[in-house]
């Protein structure tokens, strides 16, 4: 049928309710200032809620630092995704040093994409050369054939 029971309407009121409830408790684990940075337009929603919520549980302190380098770097959500993760995963020393430097990691990510990008450009290359090959091949034993 084409409209909802009410139990089924029920169910989908509590999920939205749910999630609305999550979203408001993230955000309500970060410091004021941040959430002025978002208000201000300075931070992106998105960008807030999926990294420096969950930052902000792990270590306050690190997480304004984040903020202030999503600030400062205007970094897209892949970027920030990309910068998060590397923090999440690196411990100690390492994480403190990610913060401190994020053009370094930011040039890193880069060369790395870079020197990816060349061996596949290598890789291309090569099997454009051999498909040319085979065909030059192909068309040579058809002629030797025709003969």
């Amino acid at each position: 049928m084409g409209f909802w029971t009410s139990t089924s309407s029920i169910r989908r009121w509590k999920r939205y309710i749910s999630s609305s409830t999550r979203a408001a408790s993230s955000i309500s684990t970060l410091s004021e200032s941040i959430q002025q940075q978002v208000r201000d337009g300075h931070l992106a929603p998105q960008i807030a809620m999926r990294y420096l919520a969950p930052a902000a549980r792990i270590d306050p302190g690190q997480c304004e630092r984040m903020a202030q380098v999503f600030a400062q770097q205007h970094w897209v959500t892949r970027q920030a995704a990309d910068f998060y993760n590397a923090w999440r995963n690196a411990r100690g020393l390492a994480r403190a040093r990610i913060l401190a430097e994020p053009e370094l990691f930011l040039k890193t990510r880069q060369r790395i994409s870079a020197e990816w990008l060349e061996k596949q450009r290598v890789h291309w290359g090569a099997a454009r050369f051999r498909r040319e090959y085979l065909a030059e091949f192909i068309q040579d034993d058809e002629s030797a054939f025709d003969a």
